[in-house]
């Protein structure tokens, strides 16, 4: 990455960098990413998060049990290579069972698989695992019954394509970045969660900038919500396949 400077020499203007894997599938192969610099944005803290959703979430959920926090367990985290700020936050704080925009995370409970030992265990040739073998599944996106995973090299989280898990040739039209981590990721789930469609481009952007990238799962889901309260139907709070049992 490059850091350049304005004019003034006062203080940093942009950063570019050359994206080659970092926002990968379904967004363009080659990009640059040119942002305006601000201040470092403090993420909240794993206790700050979950007094944050257990006070405005679970308490004001209809059925608080279905949007409760699941942490991940201990022994089963120690096992997994993961960024030490991933495995605090999955073990202090956790993600939640289910929430809008029709996500589950009941997998951080259950100790983070990896994809195949979920989708059609024991079927999956040596070949067919390439590309797939740092994901390891956190949840799921409802609607489309795709898994969302982060890699465990550096934390980012990814939806990938359910349709093309057999596919080694589509490695990467298969993901889609959702956020570069798990403080991250929970902090959109509650901008998400808590704030109006027209100021969540804006609040994903204050949590996490490359999450509002063309193409990645936040800009998507932001603009569809936008979408659906202008027809007076709020896509995102929908009740969830799970409610229904």
């Amino acid at each position: 990455m490059r850091l350049t400077t304005a004019c003034s020499g006062c203080e940093p203007a942009v950063y570019v960098s050359c994206i080659a894997s970092v926002l990968s599938g379904w967004l363009a192969p080659l990009m640059l990413n040119v942002k305006r610099h601000r201040q470092h944005q403090h993420m909240l803290t794993p206790e700050q998060f979950s007094l944050r959703w257990r006070s405005e979430v679970v308490a004001k959920d209809s059925i608080p049990e279905d949007v409760k926090l699941l942490t991940a367990p201990a022994q089963q985290l120690a096992s997994v290579r993961l960024p030490e700020s991933a495995r605090r936050f999955l073990a202090e704080a956790g993600l939640p069972k289910g929430c809008a925009p029709l996500l589950g995370f009941e997998e951080v409970g259950k100790g983070l698989p990896r994809i195949w030992e979920r989708y059609s265990p024991g079927q999956w040739r040596p070949e067919e695992k390439a590309g797939l073998e740092h994901y390891l599944l956190i949840g799921y996106d409802n609607e489309a019954e795709n898994p969302i995973c982060v890699d465990e090299r550096d934390g980012r989280v990814f939806v990938v394509e359910h349709e093309l898990l057999f596919d080694p040739k589509a490695r990467e039209a298969r993901i889609m970045f959702v956020n570069s981590g798990i403080a991250e990721l929970a902090e959109s789930l509650l901008v998400f969660n808590t704030t109006s469609p027209p100021e969540r481009l804006k609040a994903f952007e204050r949590v996490d900038p490359p999450a509002v990238a063309k193409g990645a799962f936040w800009s998507r889901e932001a603009a569809a919500a936008r979408e659906n309260e202008k027809e007076g139907n709020d896509h995102g709070r929908k009740k969830p396949w799970w409610r229904f049992w």
